[in-house]
């Protein structure tokens, strides 16, 4: 009977490969997450430029989102950091309910919408100038549109994470060579 021969170099190569390549699977993988977050928040950052804020409003809203990956890089989240939301110079601190504004309400109000109300009798500031912010003047109380920024972006994650993980693999099909 014939006996199979082995060739050890090509066998020792495929083994090495393999390894390469079982290695490099799971940084592949928090590769693709951090690209695709990175990617998200650039749209974010896109569509809260696009919405109608003050230029300042526009700025400090991007600052306060914050990327999170997963410890094993499973996952990343986009939201507004934690803290106190500090009032510009001059202004005092905002409050709601008696507690200071945070960080995390100011975009879910620009996000969803918002009521206003009527200044206090007396006030420095009048209805006029609330008007600016989208308050329609026929009614007593009113009422900021949503902007948005956040559903839009969702629209647009998993395209984004898809083109991310593709470019990745792509890097890591370059870099493991059979």
């Amino acid at each position: 009977s014939s006996t199979a021969r082995m060739d050890r170099g090509r066998l020792e190569r495929f083994n090495r490969f393999w390894e390469e390549l079982l290695q490099a699977v799971p940084d592949a993988r928090r590769q693709a997450v951090e690209e695709a977050g990175a990617a998200v928040q650039r749209e974010l950052n896109a569509q809260i430029g696009a919405a109608e804020l003050a230029d300042g409003a526009k700025g400090t809203v991007r600052t306060w989102q914050e990327l999170r990956v997963g410890s094993k890089g499973g996952y990343a989240a986009l939201s507004p950091g934690k803290g106190t939301a500090q009032p510009r110079a001059g202004e005092t601190q905002h409050t709601w309910k008696g507690k200071p504004v945070s960080k995390k309400q100011v975009p879910r109000w620009l996000e969803r919408g918002h009521g206003t109300r009527r200044p206090a009798a007396g006030s420095s500031r009048s209805w006029n100038q609330a008007g600016r912010a989208g308050v329609t003047r026929a009614s007593a109380a009113g009422y900021v549109k949503g902007r948005q920024f956040y559903s839009w972006t969702k629209a647009k994650a998993l395209e984004l994470a898809l083109k991310a993980a593709d470019r990745v693999l792509s890097r890591i099909a370059d870099e493991v060579d059979y």
